[in-house]
């Protein structure tokens, strides 16, 4: 009877024992994966840290990007309200040039007419008007009113060049432009002048003419 309590006691023991290192063993495996989960726990989270700065060094960046970028686009958009402003400027600027150009353009028809109307068809080679004293006064007349035209087209003549170097001045000042109207004013000064030889010129004829009718009335 005592045996077999010894030997139970022995089987408990024995069942015992190894329960205990089931469980030593069971819990060393746990501790292990504690451990591997630990790690992993700090991987991640070192990871999640290096992502997060990653993250905020990327949204600053994007932030100093959207702020470069608005600059940017702040100054083309400023660019172009420039451009568009001297590209008005530039039209303005040419529509009255053009319109400069226009008035020049007729005044000058106007003084090429007045100039026609100054000529005298005289010839002083013709017997009849030599031997009717009153053609020739009419002849003579005709050549004063000649010669009072041509005075009153060369003061237009000098007119018109002050007037339309005026208005090309006018221009530039106003529309701040680098319009240079420097061909202008010589096309205008060599425009008065070939209208002012030619009534020089005409005046010149209409004098020797006079002469020649006053020789052929005296004689």
């Amino acid at each position: 009877m005592r045996q077999d309590e010894m030997q139970i006691t022995e089987t408990t023991i024995h069942f015992a024992a190894e329960e205990k290192d089931a469980m030593l063993q069971e819990l060393n495996a746990t501790k292990e994966q504690l451990n591997s989960i630990s790690k992993q726990y700090e991987e991640l989270e070192a990871k999640s840290r290096a992502d997060i700065k990653l993250l905020v060094k990327e949204v600053k960046s994007l932030r100093k990007s959207e702020k470069q970028l608005k600059q940017e686009v702040g100054q083309s958009l400023s660019k172009i309200s420039d451009v568009e402003v001297q590209l008005e400027h530039e039209r303005q600027t040419s529509k009255h040039v053009k319109t400069a150009r226009e008035e020049l353009l007729n005044e000058c028809r106007l003084l090429h007419n007045s100039l026609l109307e100054c000529n005298v068809n005289l010839s002083t080679d013709d017997e009849n008007l030599i031997k009717d004293s009153s053609l020739v006064e009419e002849a003579l007349d005709l050549l004063t009113t000649s010669d009072d035209k041509i005075t009153l087209l060369l003061a237009e003549v000098q007119l018109l060049a002050k007037e339309d170097a005026t208005a090309i001045e006018d221009v530039n000042n106003l529309h701040d432009s680098h319009y240079d109207g420097r061909i202008d004013d010589e096309l205008r000064k060599i425009i008065a002048d070939i209208f002012t030889d030619n009534a020089k010129l005409r005046k010149q004829v209409n004098s020797q003419l006079r002469y020649r009718l006053e020789c052929d009335i005296a004689s």
